[in-house]
């Protein structure tokens, strides 16, 4: 009786997995969009590093120092002068003026007088 028991079962698994597939290309088999959402996911995860990182690079080198920022390898942490260069930047560089000058340009291309 075990031996007919066992023998239906693995009658059944060779039907319902021909292939001897395991894991994630069971799934598939199961799910037929399971390629195209772990595709997507995986594209969108690209993307978004793609978008976000060289944002972490600016911010962090703006926290650091000069020395920091040339050093090879550059450090990718955050530092503790992100104030005092956001300061030498508005009153020495005169940043002021080119910040106001940037706002302007982004406002009147985002309100786009017709």
């Amino acid at each position: 009786m075990f031996l007919e028991l066992r023998n239906k079962l693995v009658v059944f698994d060779r039907l319902s997995n021909p292939f001897r597939r395991r894991g994630l290309l069971r799934l598939a088999d199961r799910h037929p969009r399971a390629y195209l959402t772990l595709t997507l996911s995986l594209g969108l995860c690209g993307y978004l590093f793609l978008l976000l990182f060289p944002m972490y690079l600016v911010f962090s080198a703006a926290s650091q120092t000069v020395q920091d920022v040339n050093a090879i390898p550059p450090r990718l942490g955050f530092g503790d002068q992100f104030f005092v260069n956001l300061q030498e930047a508005w009153v020495t560089r005169d940043f002021q003026t080119k910040f106001v000058n940037s706002l302007i340009v982004a406002t009147g291309t985002a309100v786009r007088l017709d």
